[in-house]
């Protein structure tokens, strides 16, 4: 059995080991730091410099902000999205947004109705929109009027602003009113649609035409010379703006079946029953939208002589952001003391919003926020590439603060070096634009997740920004260390 003599002695050996142990540590730090070379110590300073901000009217498909005009602005952005949008809403602080479509249906080779009507007769027909979501006040009615296309659309993933070649007004197809929050009925799966009538006898003349194998549906394109496609505007009301996706051509016939006789449950009664066939716009076809802004001239001029950027989406206005590079780069070889070389590490950047005049249809501003230089956007968003692919040129926000309205964007040094390097005379211009983006399933939490796509914001949305002194400074930090190398 130990005896307590012999645990006193084994505590003082203990603590002797400890206490010698810890001065051979204290001592190698001091011997291993007085042996490093000067070229590796490195010290850190920072420098304020201060961006600029401005609102301009963007049309991205020249990658130029052309001069706007008083009164309807139409701006060409990139769609890779294949809802249609409709509708319109007002708001007195931003100007108004209407959005609109052109679309092509897709006609299958050989098309025949599946089953045939009863007598060969089409009873009627309808453009049918369906959507599953919307933007703006639920109940706010809506009129959409439909025209026939005068010739086939091209393909073009931009925005269209000139509509007159394609479309004549006095090819009328139909027009129908309804609220976003109703439309005309409901699938079950919360998707709803709307419907707008048109004439018996062309509905009439597809199925004819169907039935006696006539060339026009032979290919795609025959059937688009017969029938070009579809332009449908919102020509009435406002408050709302719907995303439509899917537009087609919906037939209504009766066909004789027998069906089960309620009284006995069995299948002897002969009745007439009411049958669908479709036309729809397909990724075959081409589909075109079109985005109008009221009052862009007046927006520019409010931040002209204001103290506030505007972003305004869609295809309404961007904020374009300038850096400084041209006094960065000449402190990084001014401020550096002989023998020495210094080195940009970080410029960190965010935006603050301000809160706009709420209404009744006030615009909300975009959760995500897209800076990048403004001589990449449209390869950007042409080749669809997401900050992944674009990694040390394109920046996505993070709304820091839960309901606050700061968009960090991070440390951008890697695009400011390489501006630097390509243009050393030129300050660097980036635009900011509000885009949606998806997120890897995978990630928690969508603010801190990798994007799987990134494209432009089509639902109507507003932000203004801070253009004061204090919100404009940026910060820079760079590290110093002495000319040397260690072979």
């Amino acid at each position: 059995m130990t005896n307590s003599k012999d645990i006193i002695r084994l505590l003082l050996l203990l603590g002797a080991i400890a206490t010698a142990i810890s001065a051979c540590d204290s001592n190698t730090k001091d011997v291993g730091g007085s042996l490093l070379p000067d070229y590796t110590k490195v010290t850190a300073t920072s420098a304020s410099y201060s961006m600029a901000l401005s609102t301009i009217s963007a049309d991205l498909k020249n990658n130029t902000t052309k001069p706007v005009r008083p009164g309807t602005s139409y701006n060409n952005i990139y769609v890779n999205s294949t809802l249609g949008y409709i509708g319109s809403i007002p708001n007195q602080e931003f100007g108004d947004i209407k959005c609109e479509y052109l679309t092509q249906v897709y006609a299958p080779r050989n098309f025949k109705f599946k089953t045939e009507p009863t007598n060969h007769q089409v009873d009627s027909a309808f453009i049918t929109l369906y959507y599953s979501g919307f933007s703006g006040d639920s109940i706010a009615p809506i009129e959409v009027s439909a025209y026939q296309l005068v010739k086939p659309l091209p393909f073009d993933k931009y925005s269209i602003s000139d509509i007159s070649e394609y479309v004549d007004m006095g090819n009328l197809l139909g027009k129908s009113s309804f609220h976003a929050n109703k439309g005309h009925g409901a699938l079950g799966n919360g998707q709803k649609y709307i419907q707008i009538p048109i004439a018996q006898a062309l509905a009439q003349d597809f199925y004819d035409k169907s039935e006696a194998s006539d060339p026009i549906f032979a290919t795609q394109a025959a059937f688009d010379n017969y029938f070009p496609g579809i332009y449908l505007r919102n020509s009435a009301g406002s408050g709302s703006v719907l995303g439509i996706t899917d537009t087609a051509i919906t037939f209504y016939f009766t066909v004789e079946e027998m069906v089960k006789r309620p009284s006995t449950g069995k299948i002897d009664s002969l009745a007439k029953v009411v049958k669908i066939e479709e036309l729809t716009h397909t990724s075959e076809v081409p589909q075109l939208s079109r985005f109008a802004n009221d009052d862009v001239d007046k927006l520019l001029a409010k931040a002209e002589n204001g103290s506030y950027s505007y972003i305004k989406s869609p295809a309404g206005v961007l904020t374009e952001v300038v850096i400084p590079t041209k006094k960065i780069r000449a402190d990084l070889v001014a401020e550096a003391p002989e023998g020495f070389v210094r080195e940009l590490n970080s410029v960190h950047v965010s935006i603050k919003g301000e809160k706009q005049d709420r209404g009744t249809y006030a615009l909300n501003p975009p959760s995500d926020l897209l800076l990048l230089p403004r001589d990449s956007v449209a390869n950007f968003f042409e080749k669809e590439k997401t900050e992944l692919n674009a990694p040390y040129s394109s920046f996505i926000s993070t709304r820091v603060t839960a309901g606050s309205l700061i968009y960090d964007f991070g440390n951008i040094t890697s695009v400011i070096l390489e501006h630097m390097e390509d243009h050393p005379d030129e300050d660097m211009t980036l635009w900011l634009i509000p885009v949606e983006r998806t997120v890897d399933n995978n990630q928690q939490s969508p603010n801190y997740g990798s994007s799987t796509s990134i494209s432009n914001l089509i639902l109507p949305s507003a932000l203004k920004i801070s253009t004061q002194p204090k919100d404009l400074e940026i910060q820079a930090i760079f590290t110093e260390r002495k000319i040397g190398a260690p072979f």
